[in-house]
């Protein structure tokens, strides 16, 4: 398709502006939507799920340093609240990276007039760690939360369905849990345990 879009480029002499712009957003269309597949290919279909000691706080910093900077301008605070205590779990470093980014981003999403993000971590118990990500904004309706997780369902204008599904399937290989307790107008706290890498 994208082959397509540069024969047209090629073909149509003098493009007006709006023509130019319709190629631009079709072009820029066909690489999200080959990017979603190849992470849905890559997460559902894992070809070498790596079982290495993983530092989950490590993870959040960087994570909450990153995004800081680019949600700052629209008055997001990011707070991190890491137990030095907290063991390491083991798995795909990457993969748990995407799915705690996918859910940071989800939060800062969920307040458009700004707000604090609270990320935290603590040991649950000797076998379990608890990562905790609240945020303070519109909050998801009962109907919703139960549905959040399934393939293709969204509730954003331009959302896929597809990134919390996967958030879901990463935990799942890693032999974890998550779940979602949020009201209405109060905000919302995503929960994810995993095993530690000494009980994994």
């Amino acid at each position: 398709m994208v082959v397509r879009v540069a024969f047209l480029r090629e073909r149509i002499p003098d493009q007006t502006p709006d023509v130019t712009r319709s190629l631009d957003v079709l072009e820029r269309e066909i690489h999200r939507a080959a990017a979603v597949v190849d992470r849905f290919s890559e997460i559902v279909y894992p070809s070498d799920l790596a079982r290495q000691p993983v530092d989950i706080n490590a993870i959040l910093r960087e994570l909450t340093t990153l995004l800081q900077a680019e949600w700052q301008a629209k008055s997001v605070v990011l707070a991190a609240r890491l137990d030095p205590t907290l063991p390491a779990t083991k798995g795909d470093e990457q993969m748990l990276r995407r799915a705690l980014m996918n859910l940071i981003v989800n939060a800062c999403q969920a307040m458009p007039r700004g707000g604090p993000v609270t990320i935290s971590t603590e040991p649950e118990t000797e076998a379990l760690l608890k990562v905790t990500i609240a945020d303070t904004g519109v909050g998801i309706p009962p109907e919703d939360v139960e549905r959040i997780f399934k393939m293709y369902y969204t509730t954003k204008q331009e959302g896929t369905g597809i990134g919390l599904a996967l958030v879901r399937r990463v935990v799942d290989l890693h032999h974890g849990s998550i779940e979602i307790h949020s009201t209405i107008g109060q905000g919302t706290s995503v929960i994810v345990r995993l095993p530690s890498a000494a009980k994994s």
